[in-house]
């Protein structure tokens, strides 16, 4: 009888062991994912439409030239080097003109919906990129599925690709064309 009593007890033990072991190892991967710094910390989408002067219709009064869609973004960023390179909407692929703000705060232009001015302001230690979206000729995969309404953009730093998936979109006013 004494003998099944120490097997159990040795049991007993190994598995408290190796439950303290599997926890503690939890717990220290949970810390070190809480300490890593987030590159991008707001991002903000924001887009206008442009409308051609004089719209050139077929004979049966169908407009002949499109309204040509603009996407700026926006990224508010720690302080460091990135690089960034494509970006992808509604099955287009984009190259990015990337521009760094240096006020503290910046007019973005006129939402549409409220006719209210966009104004981003930085944290105090970040920086904010205004990324301007250029068509591509060349017509390149995206690294994840864009579903419509959506865009991902694609940067590097300090080697490591930086992929940020963006559905939120604002539209700004216009303005007219002559």
């Amino acid at each position: 009888m004494k003998i099944v009593l120490r097997r159990n007890a040795n049991i007993s033990l190994m598995s408290s062991i190796k439950y303290f072991l599997i926890n503690a190892f939890l717990i220290l991967s949970l810390l070190s994912c809480s300490q890593s710094k987030s590159i991008i910390k707001n991002t903000y989408v924001t887009y206008f439409v442009h409308l051609p002067g004089n719209i050139a219709v077929h004979e049966n009064g169908n407009n002949i030239s499109k309204a040509d869609t603009n996407f700026i973004i926006y990224v508010e960023t720690v302080p460091e080097k990135i690089n960034w390179n494509m970006a992808w909407a509604s099955n287009h692929t984009y190259s990015i003109a990337a521009n760094l703000i240096t006020t503290s705060s910046f007019k973005a232009g006129k939402i549409k919906e409220t006719n209210e001015e966009l104004i981003l302001k930085p944290s105090e230690k970040n920086e904010l990129w205004k990324l301007q979206l250029i068509p591509s000729e060349n017509k390149i995969q995206s690294p994840l599925p864009v579903k419509p309404g959506e865009i991902i953009f694609q940067g590097s730093y300090k080697g490591k690709k930086l992929l940020k998936k963006i559905s939120k979109q604002i539209e700004l006013s216009s303005m007219p064309s002559v």
